[in-house]
């Protein structure tokens, strides 16, 4: 598990790890980086998570990834797979750590 994550989660902040595809085209990675906020989003009652209250923090590459979704959220970069996808997948607050 990511260092940074498990410390967030030591002191009782909800954190997950996404491990995205390395893409030849930089389109899969901003996809990943959709669906997984959506599906934070979509399942934060069951998680126990505040849906008013999730992030996105990066690093290096991640970083880079990180602002793009915080500025792009409203990019359609994929056709709806399911419900998950009618979620908002606009960060409430971004942490860019070292961004590419």
């Amino acid at each position: 598990m990511d260092p940074i994550a498990t410390w967030l989660n030591e002191r009782g902040i909800s954190a997950f790890m996404l491990i995205y595809r390395a893409p030849k085209k930089r389109e899969e990675a901003f996809q990943d980086v959709q669906r997984a906020i959506r599906i934070v989003r979509s399942r934060a009652l069951e998680w126990n998570v505040d849906s008013k209250r999730i992030g996105i923090m990066g690093s290096s590459a991640g970083g880079h990834l990180a602002a793009r979704v915080s500025a792009g959220f409203d990019i359609k970069t994929y056709q709806n797979v399911d419900q998950v996808d009618e979620f908002n997948c606009k960060p409430d607050f971004t942490v860019l750590l070292y961004p590419a």
